[in-house]
C-alpha cells in the first residue's frame, strides 16, 4: 500500500493470499477502498469456489491459480486490460457448476474436497505436519485450510472443528 504513488498508479495489480502482515483479501479490500480504479488479479494456490467468491466480494475482477500454465497470468493481464475481468475457463466452470447447480446443492457443495479431506485429518491425531505430508501439500496450504476453516466454522481449536464438521455431516 505504501509504494502506491496517487500520481502514478498501475492499472494492474497483481496480489497473493497467503501474505505477510496483510493477508491478499485486507489486500484488496484496501486497496479499492482507496484506489477504485486499479484492477486486481489474484494469483494463488489455493483454488476453493469460497475463495473465488470472497475475492470477487472484496473486488478483485480476475484469479490466476499458481498451478495453471504460466500463459495464463499474460492471458489474465491482457484481458483485464481489454475487458476488465479475467478467469480461466477451468475457474469459471467450476464456480458457475457449484453455484447454479439446482436441487443437489448440499453443505458439503460449500466445501472443496481438499477442505474436506483436512477436516478428515483434523478427527484424527495425526500433527498438521503429518497431514500435509499424506496431503501431498505444503506446511502452508495445512495453515491455511486450518484458518480458513476455522473462520468458516468460528472455530477455537482443532477440537472444535471436528466436532463441527461431524456434527454437520461433513465427516464420518
Amino acid at each position: 500500500m505504501e509504494m502506491l504513488n496517487p500520481k502514478n498508479l498501475p492499472d494492474i495489480l497483481l496480489t497473493d493470499l497467503a501474505m505477510p502482515e496483510m493477508n491478499g483479501y485486507e489486500t484488496i479490500k484496501a486497496v479499492k477502498e482507496k484506489f477504485p480504479a486499479i484492477k486486481i488479479i489474484t494469483i494463488s494456490v489455493f483454488n476453493s469456489d469460497e475463495m473465488i467468491w470472497k475475492i470477487i466480494k472484496c473486488g478483485a475482477q480476475g484469479f490466476v491459480s499458481k498451478s495453471d500454465d504460466p500463459i495464463n497470468l499474460k492471458r489474465a493481464v491482457l484481458q483485464m486490460m481489454h475487458t476488465g475481468y479475467y478467469f480461466s475457463d477451468r475457474t469459471a466452470t467450476n464456480f458457475i457448476k457449484q453455484t447454479t447447480t439446482e436441487g443437489t446443492y448440499t453443505l458439503k457443495h460449500q466445501f472443496t474436497d481438499q477442505e474436506i479431506e483436512f477436516l478428515r485429518f483434523c478427527c484424527t491425531n495425526k500433527t498438521y505436519k503429518e497431514i500435509a505430508k499424506d496431503m501431498d501439500i505444503s506446511d502452508r496450504q495445512v495453515e491455511y485450510l486450518r484458518n480458513n476453516l476455522f473462520e468458516r466454522f468460528n472455530a477455537a481449536s482443532r477440537t472444535d472443528l471436528a466436532l463441527n464438521a461431524i456434527k454437520k455431516g461433513l465427516v464420518v
